[in-house]
């Protein structure tokens, strides 16, 4: 079980793991061989290096795409050890399509801005995802931020989508009510379908039952060129606002662009971590902060499987090593 906190530097890096990943001479990158998860065929875990060009969106999704074509759809990619909700590496593509195609026809456009403050483990990646597919923006926002301050964050960037956690529902309508414009409010973990909710879920949407959403329910609504499996996106187009610390005055955000963005995620995707790509990583940093941002996005692209904590007391990070095995934990701050 190995420790590892997220002050790295490049020595650590290299070092973390003898099962380090190598570039092949020919431009292939080849990550250690799984061991017997697979009992009919060995996968494949060989793949082409990708055209730098692409946006966040478009590189992990071929990533995905490519490990799925090679029989590791049924794989498990990332899970939330709150919820015990896990999707497979067959479930990002067109959960985040459904998604995506969601957003435009609510009228969504290429540089809209969403604020997430959601901590939901397992659908929160997916869903930035479906907003790179149409160009979206995505802002991160603490969810215990209500108020004057969450207004302020709204009308700052625009806002005209919020995704957030059941508990804040409430704090995020009162926000939203106070803003000149629309802006739609999606609740991560609830179904509409929940009758003992006490969310009053005729003012938002629910992202399970988005899930839910299939293409021939699209194409009888008149969305079928809706329905796309390219993205708008460029490279120096934004992807992401962090908020910062606060700690030398007001918090601002932290812009990444597509281009900064991916190089992040790659530098990560190099760090193999364990030397078995299938056994669990446990993530236990806010999602709302870089590493928790970033980490499962390059998890996703190195076909390795992700377990997040949003609730990281010590006992439950230890029941969660003892229950999925976990071989290496990683956090950003002191317990």
């Amino acid at each position: 079980m190995y420790i590892h906190n997220s002050i790295m530097n490049a020595h650590s890096m290299s070092s973390f793991s003898s099962y380090a990943t190598q570039v092949h001479e020919e431009g292939y990158i080849i990550l250690p061989k799984m061991s017997n998860y697979v009992l009919k065929s060995e996968i494949d875990t060989t793949f082409p290096i990708s055209n730098v060009q692409q946006n966040v969106a478009q590189y992990i999704l071929e990533k995905v795409d490519y490990f799925v074509k090679r029989g590791g759809g049924d794989l498990p990619c990332v899970g939330d050890s709150t919820t015990d909700e896990v999707f497979k590496y067959k479930d990002l593509e067109p959960l985040s399509r459904r998604v995506a195609t969601w957003l435009i026809t609510k009228g969504f456009r290429h540089g809209d801005t969403v604020l997430y403050s959601s901590h939901d483990g397992s659908k929160l990646h997916i869903f930035l995802l479906a907003v790179w597919r149409v160009g979206g923006i995505a802002r991160a926002s603490y969810p215990e931020d209500y108020g004057d301050e969450l207004v302020e964050r709204i009308k700052e960037s625009h806002v005209k989508w919020i995704l957030c956690d059941e508990p804040y529902v409430t704090n995020n309508l009162e926000a939203v009510r106070e803003i000149p414009w629309d802006v739609h409010v999606i609740v991560a973990g609830l179904s509409n379908s929940n009758n003992n909710s006490t969310v009053p879920l005729h003012e938002c949407f629910s992202l399970c039952d988005i899930f839910q959403i299939e293409a021939e329910d699209a194409k009888a609504a008149g969305h079928k060129s809706l329905l796309m499996s390219t993205v708008t996106a460029t490279m120096n187009d934004i992807a992401l606002i962090l908020q910062t610390s606060g700690t030398t005055g007001k918090s601002k955000g932290a812009v990444y662009t597509h281009d900064r963005l991916l190089k992040n995620i790659v530098i990560f995707q190099q760090i193999p971590f364990t030397d078995e790509p299938r056994d669990p990583f446990l993530l236990t940093s806010r999602l709302t902060h870089f590493t928790g941002s970033v980490i499962p996005l390059a998890f996703f692209a190195a076909n390795r499987r992700i377990l997040i904590s949003p609730k990281p007391t010590v006992n439950n990070i230890l029941g969660d090593i003892i229950m999925h095995k976990a071989r290496l934990l990683f956090r950003a701050t002191e317990l």
